[in-house]
């Protein structure tokens, strides 16, 4: 079955019939749930807290929700840098992969390479030109644990905000009094 994209004269709507969100499936909505985790998530920032844990059980859309965050964030919010973490979990403390995951969320090519020193400087230097890029120092990192076998998540969301304000080491202490660095 091939699709039209082009609309009929006569047509009033603002684009083709085939190519609505609804009909192609690209769509988020904001439930009176979403509009709750956006209003938490809103204070925070208007408070400042650094850091709030927002749980939600594993199947009910932990995932659509922050993306629908992440829009609306970036609609109200432009300055501020969001990134959505999914870190497996594991049984043991494990820094590499904590790394890695935060790293893949942050765009960087090569996530898994290096040592865990080399790995937490290319996620600082990440952040640090995601800010300047924004013209911020602010940002809000939504993570959520899945487990090793499944790409699923296990537990809810998390959600930490951060303030963060460029510097040659990494760190410096935010406009609360509180020292802001990379574990």
């Amino acid at each position: 079955m091939t699709r039209s994209t082009h609309r009929d004269s006569g047509d009033r709507r603002p684009i083709a019939r085939d190519l609505h969100p609804l009909e192609v499936g690209n769509y988020r909505i904001g439930t009176p749930a979403i509009e709750a985790f956006y209003d938490l998530v809103k204070s925070c920032m208007d408070h400042k807290i650094t850091g709030a844990l927002i749980y939600g059980p594993s199947r009910i859309g932990n995932t659509r929700a922050i993306e629908y965050l992440r829009l609306a964030m970036a609609q109200n919010f432009a300055k501020v840098t969001t990134y959505h973490v999914q870190a497996e979990h594991k049984p043991k403390h494990a820094e590499g992969p904590f790394f890695t995951s935060l790293l893949e969320a942050v765009g960087c090519p090569e996530p898994d390479k290096g040592s865990n020193p080399s790995k937490r400087l290319k996620l600082i230097d990440r952040i640090q030109d995601a800010c300047a890029r924004n013209g911020s120092g602010v940002v809000a990192s939504f993570s959520m644990r899945r487990s090793a076998t499944a790409r699923t998540s296990t537990s809810g969301c998390a959600t930490c905000t951060t303030t963060w304000t460029a510097s040659t080491s990494g760190c410096s202490p935010s406009s609360s009094g509180r020292r802001n660095c990379m574990p």
